[in-house]
């Protein structure tokens, strides 16, 4: 087993740690976007739950901290003098491309005027290596100066939202100190106690709560709230590909389309490290907001595991160095959606929207013109039987209109206007028209959760005789991989590396272990 420890972590957080806590014991480790290998692959460690204490854990295994020692068979832990971490936030108001980095003085002296504050380059993620491979997930944003509270932070955001309502203005988590407690772990015939955290080593399989894992597992224990112990996994990236799939493609997809949804959910993993969870000892969670995970005993069907084993340490790159953003949705009803468009954040080249079709109609879909025409059409690869949200048509009455535009207090609507659109035709500015007045609404997701969750943003809207009338394609934002549509390529005898050169152009799939 060897240890690769990144030159630099987010947000310089070695640094910061060991400035504030004065040694690098395993609870720090635990907070960096470092990562162990065992047997030439990475173990990123993942947030399984949080318990209530105490907690009872039952197995053969062996508890630890610093020098302490203490196996058994049946053990429970507490935790007392819980003091929570301590985070400051910064302010990012613009992401900067790659390319905009060599004139990033420029942009910086740009914004700062624009805003009459001064701003600063921020940095999160970091390089790697991996096999002798060096990759790069860093990102790279115009920040405020200085960090702040959350709740100055939190209001700085809300007014440049408001000043700035196409930007992605972030409010980013900085860790200044890690939380603290004093765990006891008591048994029939011993006890421990442990600053922080205690590390759980499986001689045989084991039960924590009501989660039971396998022998050799290696597993962390921590306050990670009063009353409450975070349990975190250090699991082998391609073992948690198992349990991530099941909630991302059905099993029933083609075995290519299966491959490719595994490369993409890699990458993600691995665009991740050091960028989410900040002020806490894992890399990752087990819920959407990272990479959903299903943990128990479920048996996992044969091929998701044969996908996941096929591309063993397959991610995708961009220029051969910077691990790609590789997000994926539903539908994309013909035609994928720039990230740009969507959240704002600084366009990849890889994503910029490309037609779900080897024959495309030549149509300019930020046109509400050519929008209405493609709506008549059936031009997509995910526009496959299994497909029901392909095309479809959502209605509302005036009076259903009025009460769920109320908030923005310009009466009756009359009209509902599309500003602009992205590469897809998908909607990420609207104009709302009422009798009082008129108002913007910004972002797709917005706009559809608005609506009573419209399928997606790309719509063209009627009005007559007291009804609204949306008629629009897709399933979500449309950014990246079409689920629908790789499944149809999967079925037309495409391989996954295909599949992935459709959705992410000018990626490389690439082994890195």
């Amino acid at each position: 087993m060897s240890r690769k420890i990144l030159p630099w972590s987010i947000f310089s957080l070695l640094s910061i740690l060991w400035a504030v806590e004065g040694g690098n014991d395993e609870f720090l480790y635990l907070h960096t976007a470092s990562f162990d290998f065992h047997d030439g692959v990475p173990f990123v460690r993942v947030h399984v739950a949080d318990l209530p204490a105490p907690v009872r854990i039952t197995g053969s295994f062996s508890a630890a901290c610093g020098s302490q020692r203490s196996a058994g068979d049946t053990v429970e832990v507490t935790a007392a003098a819980y003091g929570p971490a301590q985070v400051r936030y910064r302010v990012a108001v613009e992401e900067l491309t790659k390319g905009q980095l060599a004139r990033y003085r420029d942009i910086l002296e740009k914004t700062s005027a624009e805003l009459g504050k001064t701003v600063e380059l921020f940095s999160v993620g970091g390089l790697f290596s991996i096999s002798d491979r060096r990759i790069d997930n860093r990102e790279y944003y115009v920040a405020l100066t200085g960090a702040f509270d959350l709740a100055a932070a939190t209001a700085a955001q809300e007014r440049l939202r408001e000043d700035l309502p196409a930007r992605r203005i972030l409010v980013i988590p900085v860790l200044a100190s890690p939380s603290k407690a004093t765990l006891s772990v008591a048994g029939p015939a011993s006890r421990i106690s442990c600053d922080r955290f205690v590390r759980l080593t499986a001689s045989a399989p084991l039960k924590v709560g009501s989660f039971s894992f396998p022998a050799k597992s290696v597993l962390f224990l921590y306050a990670s709230a009063e009353g409450a112990i975070g349990l975190v996994a250090e699991e082998d990236v391609e073992k948690l590909l198992y349990r991530i799939l099941p909630g991302e493609m059905f099993a029933s997809a083609p075995l290519e389309t299966l491959k490719a949804q595994a490369v993409a959910a890699r990458s993600d993993i691995f665009m991740q490290l050091g960028k989410r969870h900040a002020a806490d000892p894992f890399h990752i969670c087990s819920e959407v907001h990272c990479q959903k995970l299903q943990w128990g005993d479920q048996k996992i069907p044969q091929k998701f595991v044969d996908a996941v084993n096929a591309t063993r340490g397959e991610i995708l790159l961009h220029r051969d160095l910077y691990v790609a953003r590789a997000p994926y949705s539903s539908s994309c009803g013909g035609h994928t959606e720039s990230n740009r468009a969507v959240w704002f954040s600084a366009e990849q080249e890889y994503l910029t929207g490309v037609w779900d079709t080897d024959m495309h109609p030549k149509l300019d879909l930020t046109r509400a013109t050519d929008v209405r025409k493609f709506l008549e059409g059936k031009d997509g690869d995910c526009g496959i039987a299994l497909n029901k949200r392909f095309r479809w048509e959502r209605t509302f009455t005036d009076q259903r209109m009025d009460e769920l535009l109320a908030s923005y207090g310009v009466g009756r609507i009359l009209e509902l206007t599309p500003v602009e659109r992205g590469s897809s035709g998908r909607v990420w500015k609207l104009l709302i028209g009422g009798e009082k007045g008129e108002r913007s609404v910004y972002g797709e997701l917005v706009m559809r959760r608005l609506l009573e969750d419209l399928p997606s943003s790309l719509f063209v809207i009627d009005h007559e005789k007291g009804v609204w009338r949306f008629k629009g394609a897709g399933w979500g934002h449309g950014v990246g991989m079409c689920q629908m549509g790789a499944v149809g390529l999967g079925q037309k005898g495409k391989k996954y590396r295909e599949i992935l050169s459709r959705y992410y152009p000018g990626t490389t799939v690439t082994k890195i272990y």
